[in-house]
């Protein structure tokens, strides 16, 4: 498996350096254990938040890999399922798990939590809007749907990634904060979309690869390493 290449564009003078969406899910379960890595709240906490953190690092895959000429892909519709999954699971697992969460989502809560909220909410629709039977009904085109699926998008990683450094636990360091901006920058500059074979495969390996780094988050957060 190659993690990084260079492809020249056919139609275009210009060099495309390909990364390999595995770095950007090994990258954002690594940025949070740059600085404390042993210092957790225990394994409740440090599963929860690593389904948060799966589905920040799979909302950067979709955005590598949604953009496809040729229309609508299966392989980003299930790895959207995958992302709805991972965080609905985040949400759920404090919310059932430990009832003091609740007064957090509260009226009066807490900024990181609002942006929190509104990631949920975000993902919430681009998921159900981009199902056949409400994206008709939803929107007039295929192509507006296309626009407002992807500017959404960025809102909500946008959201997310700022739920967890605001909240003060993962990102507590000036250049934990220039790693995690830069990882985001380099998804949108520095991968060729259409270089990543979209198949059942690759889901399977990408399924398998993060409850590989989620499992290992939790084990070292946890302090059993």
């Amino acid at each position: 498996m190659r993690w990084s290449t260079i492809v020249i564009n056919k139609n275009k003078s210009k060099a495309h350096f390909v990364i390999h969406p595995s770095l950007y899910l090994l990258g954002v379960f690594i940025i949070p254990l740059t600085m404390t890595p042993v210092v957790g709240d225990g394994w409740f906490w440090e599963v929860g938040n690593a389904l948060g953190f799966l589905g920040i690092s799979i909302m950067l895959i979709l955005t590598l890999n949604g953009r496809n000429k040729g229309g609508h892909s299966s392989f980003h519709r299930w790895v959207g399922f995958v992302c709805f999954f991972a965080i609905a699971g985040h949400a759920l697992w404090f919310i059932l798990g430990d009832k003091t969460t609740i007064k957090y989502i509260m009226f009066g809560a807490p900024s990181y939590m609002v942006l929190g909220i509104l990631s949920i909410v975000l993902m919430i629709i681009l998921t159900f809007t981009s199902l056949l039977l409400f994206r008709k009904s939803a929107y007039r085109s295929y192509s507006i749907f296309s626009k407002w699926h992807r500017y959404l998008s960025f809102v909500m990683l946008i959201a997310s990634t700022l739920h967890v450094g605001l909240s003060g636990y993962y990102f507590v360091s000036v250049t934990q904060w220039i790693m995690i901006i830069g990882l985001l920058i380099s998804a949108y500059f520095f991968q060729e979309r259409d270089r990543f074979k979209k198949n059942k495969q690759n889901l399977w390996m990408l399924l398998l690869f993060s409850g590989v780094l989620l499992s290992a988050f939790v084990i070292i957060r946890s302090g059993v390493l």
